[in-house]
């Protein structure tokens, strides 16, 4: 847990053998995968990859909610820059 609350994603899951502990490790383990599938995603969309889809984890999901707007306002953005850009190079043409 040290780890995440420093900003580090455990890349292994965590096994017990105590099957008392099972459902929190199962837990913690979700969570971890959640926030692979979370880094990748924002990976993706630094690297300009406005197409790629991240699963809401329930209705609730506001971090993903969130970076899916992130997303759609960056395409947004990138896209009217393109047009500004492709405008601009057809008035100096003239």
């Amino acid at each position: 847990m040290r780890k995440i609350e420093l900003g580090e994603i455990p890349k292994e899951k965590i096994n017990i053998s105590d099957k008392g502990f099972e459902p929190i490790a199962n837990g913690f383990n979700a969570v971890v995968k959640s926030l692979q599938d979370t880094t990748g995603f924002a990976e993706k969309i630094g690297k300009g990859d406005f197409k790629v889809e991240i699963k809401l984890k329930s209705s609730n999901d506001t971090l993903g909610a969130s970076l899916l707007k992130m997303r759609d306002e960056l395409k947004r953005s990138a896209e009217e820059s393109q047009k500004r850009n492709w405008i601009g190079s057809c008035s100096t043409k003239s």
